[in-house]
């Protein structure tokens, strides 16, 4: 009984659980699926930053993708571009600094551009390992040609077992960089083009496989090849964007994420999905419960009144300048990664949404939109008989990046009415994108 005690006690401490390259090399049937937080948890945190990379653990990532640079005077820091222009409120390419002259800059919110400044700097490698404490691995992206560097940066910590080398080189010069040491792991760029290199790994079985593919009919993704690649190695794919993984991206994911991540997983043996939005996957591969949505209204941006301009709406141009859907009305509509939204918005524009109010009440209304400046414009929602609710679009740093919005509360009445979207034309600049409303039934009292 002492025994069995003791044994229940480690359990509740976490004593035996797996470390994140045990779980990497499991690709046994019951093998836990890895979520990859790209350039950390930049929604909550600036892209590629010590927070970020706290709050990706929080939220369950077990690998966290970063972008490494070296400066001028041999250091290795965590930057994606080439300067540091676009991410903090200073200038200058990385490879032209000292480490100094770039810890004298701070970073900017989510992913730069326009976005206000923060207390944070740019981590260096060696920051970046202290901080993550053996919690999760290190994708090591943009590191290839810096590899022996960032070997011993990782060798000198005690933790080579968590940096995860990546690369579609040579597979002989790929093996003879882990012919030096049997903890170092590597995974595999996969395209059409290199599916050879499979066979060429006659040392060496890369740990992952990540695959790009632009359509389902291309030789390197046909199910026989993959179940025969994940008995020995995880299949990663990336579902930020188009052009990575077909069309089952994070923003086809968002409403329904079978469509999306769903196919990935349960269709092409994937098991490490990288994604620009942890908390929505996390929620998939968790099968949380989701929410009672039955007295919410969804307005998708693209589903307004069909009867024509002057009618259902007024647009500036004559054409869908967009073309996603809806291409004989003068609306536009665009597609970015899977997200339908009203584009090329302007001034003196106008949309009707026919809505069905399915109980009186007060509703708390969202927007979700995306934005690359900080004064990116307004709009107002009206509905009939009632107070017109107006938003300023915050800046969400970048036109493919699309947040909920919150634009206040509003009481209404049950059944069917109009609900106008209507540009501020008092706002000296109109530049956002618009993907959908959410109107929720609010906790305040019903009159």
């Amino acid at each position: 009984m002492k025994m069995i005690a003791i044994i229940l006690a480690a359990a509740s401490l976490n004593i035996y659980a797996m470390s994140p390259s045990d779980i990497i090399r499991d690709t046994s049937e019951n093998a836990e699926f890895m979520m990859v937080a790209h350039r950390a948890d930049w929604r909550s945190a600036p892209e590629n930053s010590l927070p970020a990379i706290y709050s990706s653990i929080e939220k369950g990532a077990t690998v966290i993708e970063l972008d490494l640079r070296k400066t001028l005077d041999g250091h290795i820091v965590i930057m994606h571009d080439s300067t540091i222009t676009r991410t903090t409120n200073g200038s200058g390419s990385v490879s032209s600094m000292t480490l100094e002259e770039i810890k004298q800059y701070n970073l900017l919110e989510k992913q730069g551009g326009e976005t206000p400044v923060t207390q944070y700097k740019v981590p260096t490698l060696q920051e970046v390992i202290e901080a993550i404490d053996g919690r999760a691995l290190i994708n090591l992206d943009k590191a290839w040609e810096i590899r022996e560097d960032i070997y011993q940066i990782l060798q000198e910590n005690e933790a080579v077992d968590i940096g995860l080398f990546k690369s579609s080189d040579d597979p002989e010069t790929i093996q003879k960089f882990l012919d030096q040491d049997e903890r170092i792991l590597y995974m595999h760029i996969l395209k059409e083009s290199n599916v050879g290199d499979i066979e060429a790994f006659d040392r060496h079985t890369p740990v992952a496989y990540e695959i790009m593919f632009t359509h389902r009919s291309q030789p390197h993704i046909q199910p026989e090849l993959l179940k025969n690649l994940s008995n020995d190695s995880r299949i990663w794919v990336n579902s930020l964007w188009y052009g990575l993984a077909a069309n089952y991206t994070d923003e086809t994911s968002h409403l329904t994420p079978e469509s999306g991540w769903g196919i990935l997983m349960n269709d092409m043996y994937v098991s490490m999905i990288q994604t620009d939005n942890i908390d929505e996957l996390s929620s998939y591969i968790n099968n949380e419960p989701k929410k009672d949505n039955t007295r919410d209204i969804l307005v998708i941006a693209d589903e307004f009144d069909t009867k024509g301009p002057g009618i259902s709406y007024y647009d500036s141009t004559n054409d869908n300048v967009g073309g996603a859907s809806r291409v004989y009305d003068s609306v536009d509509v665009c597609d970015t990664n899977g997200s339908i939204h009203l584009c090329w918005v302007s001034q003196g524009e106008w949309i009707n949404y026919t809505i069905e109010v399915p109980k009186n009440g007060y509703y708390d209304v969202s927007a979700r939109v995306s934005a690359r400046q900080q004064s990116a414009g307004a709009f107002f929602l009206e509905f009939e008989n009632q107070n017109h609710l107006h938003h300023e679009v915050n800046n969400t740093s970048n036109h493919s990046l699309f947040f909920l919005q919150e634009i206040g509360e509003i009481y209404l009445r049950k059944g069917i009415q109009t609900m106008t979207f209507r540009v501020d034309d008092s706002s000296s600049n109109i530049n956002f994108n618009l993907n959908y409303f959410l109107l929720e039934k609010s906790s305040s009292v019903s009159k």
